[in-house]
Order: C-alpha cells, then structure tokens, then sequence
C-alpha cells in the first residue's frame, strides 16, 4: 500500500537509480516491480519522487480470480470486480495482469487448473476454468503475463526443476488457438476490439447470486471500438441468461471459449450476433466457465 512507515530512504534511491540508469542505457527498457505492496510510487516517475517502474504486478489479482471461482474460498465476485478496472497511476500499463505465476503456482499451492479439478487438471471443467481466468487477465487493462505451460494447460505445481509436458501442446491444440486469438484481440489485430487498448473498464453486470460478471472495454467507443466482456464464473448452464448491455444495437461474438475448435467436449454456443431488446437486453444461452466477447457492430 502507499503507508510509508516502514520505508527505508536508501532502498527508494536504489530502485530510482537503477531504473534511470537502465532508461540512460536503453530509453524503452521495460521495468517491473515483482515483489511489492501495491505502492503507487513504485511507478510513479523518478521526477516526481517515485522509483520509476514501468509496472509493477497486481498482486492481488490471481487470489481474486480464485474467489470468483470458488476454489480457495467461498465463491466471490467483490474482489475481480474490483481488480478488473484497478490502475494505480490512471495508466493501463503500469501494471501486470496474470492468474498465474511462480508464486501463486508453488509455495504449497498449485496452477489454477490443478486446484479446479484436482482429481484431473486437464479434464473439461479445469481447461475451461483456465481459460476463463486467462481471458479475463488479458482483456483487463494492464500488461497480461502467461505463466509458462498455461496456455497447454499444464498439470500440477511449479518448480524449477521439471520440464513442460510439451506432448500437451498437441494434445490440446485448441487451448493453445485460444490463447492466441486472445492475445490477437487483446492487441486489436482484426481491427475490431480498439476499445481493449484503452485503460477504460466499466463493470455493467454483476449478479452475484449466479456468478455472472460483465465489464465493458472502450476507448472512443462505438463500432469496432466498444467491447464487452460476460464471464460465468460458475459451473452452472443457462438456456437463457438475460443481461443489459451498455447499449442498443446488434452487437458480434468476437470471442467465445465455448467453441469446439477450442475443444471438442466444449459446449458451443450457436449464436453469433445479437440485437438488443427496446431496453437494451440480450438472452444468452451460456455454458459453465464461460467467457464470451462481443464487440459493437455497425448498424
């Protein structure tokens, strides 16, 4: 947190040098903060008194990707509705976005999917829940960071002695597809989700009852601008999931986790676009752990 009570002046001065020398060296460097308390003046710049980070990680954001899944505690949506628009200087690159990593994966725990079905962490269920929380981390404003193996969903802890099951890449192609369709919206390839570049995160739906998220990505909105994310952090299928979005207009499925090519155990959604009712609502025929993208078409 910003309390300073505890600071030592010297150790400031030390991460202040290192980062101007290292922008002396190379303007671009790419500077983060791993182990921190969530200090906005570890990325405030040097000028105006900070350390001068690039970024630094959001700490809290994987143990909050656990609650909403309900596989450390009781399931909660309080902690990822917060996370999900949270920056700490107003920028949506002064920090790491990730559901895993090698602390959150090791230390007595184990990666996301492992602890979602422990009995079998590349089963339906885990890959689905995997690839919710991905998605969420990579289409949040921030720098998204991949714990190695997550995008093949590999099995078990982290250690720095064991190898990836690279034979997983194969066996679950699709996994690794999703991935890279995510990270491709993610950076606005298509030229259709602009609003994903933006630091601008609104929440519209937040039904705790079902554990259902929505949060809005823009940057000047409108076509191919606006992109909305709904999140089924639940286990639980709906034939007809009504939710208001931010506004009318037919909006397009840009991305859908339920897709057999993701899968083929998967439960595939068929609709690909929807127009929204007089006030706004959409009904959406919605699979456990799913995470559907859709951007504002033009009309």
């Amino acid at each position: 947190n910003d309390d300073h009570t505890h600071d030592i002046p010297e150790a400031w001065t030390l991460m202040a040098e290192i980062n101007d020398l290292a922008r002396k060296i190379n303007p671009n460097a790419l500077m983060i903060a791993e182990d921190n308390s969530s200090n906005t003046s570890l990325t405030t710049p040097t000028s105006e008194g900070g350390a001068g980070f690039t970024a630094q990680w959001e700490v809290g954001f994987p143990s909050t990707l656990r609650d909403a899944l309900g596989v450390s505690s009781a399931q909660s949506l309080e902690g990822i509705s917060y996370e999900i628009g949270h920056t700490f200087n107003g920028r949506s690159t002064d920090r790491i976005t990730y559901s895993d990593s090698h602390d959150t994966a090791a230390n007595g725990s184990a990666r996301l999917n492992e602890l979602t079905s422990p009995d079998n962490a590349v089963s339906s269920t885990a890959r689905k829940a995997e690839l919710l929380a991905n998605a969420i981390s990579l289409t949040s404003p921030g720098i998204p960071m991949l714990l190695q193996g997550t995008e093949f969903t590999q099995k078990g802890s982290f250690n720095d002695w064991q190898m990836l099951d690279w034979n997983l890449t194969g066996k679950f192609a699709g996994i690794v597809l999703a991935h890279q369709h995510l990270i491709q919206l993610r950076k606005n390839v298509y030229g259709n989700t602009a609003g994903l570049l933006s630091a601008q995160t609104a929440i519209f739906h937040k039904d705790t009852a079902n554990n259902v998220l929505g949060y809005r990505r823009w940057d000047k909105g409108g076509p191919n601008d606006d992109t909305v994310i709904i999140a089924n952090f639940s286990n639980t299928h709906f034939d007809a999931y009504e939710v208001v979005l931010p506004s009318s207009g037919t909006w397009v499925v840009r991305f859908n986790t339920s897709w057999k090519g993701y899968s083929p155990e998967f439960s595939e959604s068929p609709t690909r676009q929807f127009k929204t009712a007089p006030n706004n609502t959409i009904s959406i025929s919605m699979s456990g752990y799913q995470f559907l993208m859709l951007g504002k078409h033009s009309d």
